[in-house]
């Protein structure tokens, strides 16, 4: 359960967990946290290392996408390499996470050695890999410039770099924006509003739904903000005669209703959902490439 399901080692601990095993099982006796952290659980990743570095040996090419993450709540930094490559068995496409490591300054030469470090855990080659998926941070473009290894940026987020310089030139569209990232956030931030908006909600038969706070970096969550205000308009119009909070002109209505319906939505798209959206002579440059 902790390896599948993603539960914590504290599991053991809990009332219901333990009464449950006992029903099942009365004489087994739980394992303490302290020893599946310690036992179990590196004995598993010590085999599927072993069987994923055993399949990696028979890869002929193989190509990595990489990307940073950085938390909210603290300090900490992500870095997370993910190969994919074809199984010369059945022509099958398999990916997984070969890097999942804590960096610190993210500088391109910190980049460079964790990439490096990662293909010598591995015993990958430089020569298997056909390239590198990244996105356009110029600290990632130097760092995996350094290890000599081809690397591409993501189309997709050049596009979304692309759309999010297009609406900044317009300022209709930017003033919108601003005034529904306002009311996201008054219902966010109080409980109190989000509990009035559900009553409202109530009255129009409207579905319950919370009202989506954007990421401005992030087009596609910025067209679900508008998407769910949209949905929401009739509770937030009466919201809005009785209590302080911005709303839309008419025309910021109709701009919002306007981007709602174009197809920019769902511009972020998982190849490992949706490998047959993308054009085979892409996916094959990006794996067979010499």
């Amino acid at each position: 359960m902790v390896a599948m399901d993603l539960q914590p080692f504290s599991i053991v601990e809990d009332v219901g967990f333990q009464r449950f095993c006992s029903v099942l099982e009365p004489r087994y006796k739980l394992p303490s946290r302290f020893h599946i952290s310690r036992t179990p659980i590196p004995n598993i990743y010590n085999k599927v290392q072993a069987k994923i570095k055993e399949e990696l040996t028979k890869v002929e090419h193989i190509s990595f996408t990489t990307d940073i993450w950085s938390s909210s709540v603290g300090s900490n930094s992500l870095m997370s390499i993910t190969g994919h490559w074809i199984d010369n068995t059945n022509f099958e496409r398999k990916s997984s996470v070969l890097n999942a490591s804590f960096v610190g300054r993210h500088t391109g030469e910190a980049i460079k050695s964790d990439v490096e470090r990662m293909m010598t855990m591995w015993e990958i080659e430089k020569t298997k890999v056909v390239t590198i998926l990244r996105d356009n941070a110029a600290n990632v473009i130097s760092g995996l410039g350094m290890t000599g290894i081809h690397h591409e940026s993501c189309f997709t987020h050049s596009l979304q770099l692309v759309i999010n310089d297009g609406l900044q030139t317009q300022r209709t569209v930017g003033d919108m924006l601003a005034i529904a990232r306002r009311i996201a956030g008054h219902f966010n931030h109080s409980p109190l509003a989000h509990h009035r908006l559900k009553e409202l909600q109530t009255k129009h038969e409207l579905p319950e739904h919370h009202i989506i706070q954007d990421v401005p970096t992030r087009w596609n969550s910025s067209f679900y903000m508008l998407e769910r205000i949209l949905e929401q308009k009739n509770a937030l119009v009466e919201y809005g005669s009785l209590y302080d909070i911005p709303l839309m002109t008419a025309n910021q209505w109709n701009l919002a209703r306007v981007l709602k319906i174009s197809p920019f939505g769902v511009l972020k798209i998982s190849p490992e959902k949706h490998h047959d959206l993308m054009p085979h002579h892409q996916w094959s440059y990006l794996l067979f490439q010499c």
